[in-house]
């Protein structure tokens, strides 16, 4: 089974609500390793921001799912602008991610301009297109989405992911991130 996945980047320091509060981290990541175990994936594909995309990576490599990331910029500029932009270590564990799925020519580049404001919405799409060229028939997709559960006014990309996914027919599944 392939699993597409996009969820919510760790809330930072003055968020007006919380959809990932920093101190949930084991608990997603428990819930991560709990349904990867309980659904046997054979892949996982995500992109890397800090939050549940790099811990879903990790917990997915500790369970030796093969993995995927797909990143909308060069792997330096995702880093400064997705992952060491909020609170937490998160910069080296983006760093041992890339340079475990470098050496296995996991990561895919879009090189899309960092002022691209759709850049993070197609990224979504080219990851649901990776599980499409990958699936071995329609029942081999779970698209697997982490936050809150509730849709932003304004600039969702979980929610755009969740929708997407469902617009191809994918069976959509839940990780609460509070």
């Amino acid at each position: 089974m392939i699993v597409p996945f996009a969820g919510r980047r760790v809330d930072p320091l003055d968020a007006e609500f919380t959809r990932f509060p920093l101190e949930n981290i084991g608990l997603v990541k428990d819930r991560f390793r709990d349904f990867f175990l309980s659904h046997t994936p054979s892949m996982l594909i995500s992109s890397g921001a800090c939050g549940t995309d790099l811990l879903a990576q990790e917990v997915a490599g500790e369970l030796q799912i093969e993995r995927m990331m797909i990143l909308p910029f060069s792997i330096k500029v995702f880093r400064k602008t997705s992952v060491t932009d909020r609170p937490g270590d998160w910069g080296l564990l983006y760093d041992r991610i890339v340079l475990e799925l470098e050496k296995k020519e996991k990561i895919t580049r879009l090189n899309y301009s960092e002022k691209d404001k759709d850049a993070y919405e197609k990224t979504n799409l080219e990851i649901l297109n990776q599980a499409d060229r990958i699936k071995k028939n329609e029942n081999d997709v779970i698209a697997l989405v982490a936050w809150e559960g509730q849709k932003k006014e304004s600039d969702d990309a979980t929610a755009h992911f969740m929708q997407a996914a469902r617009e191809r027919k994918f069976q959509v599944m839940e990780i609460k991130t509070i």
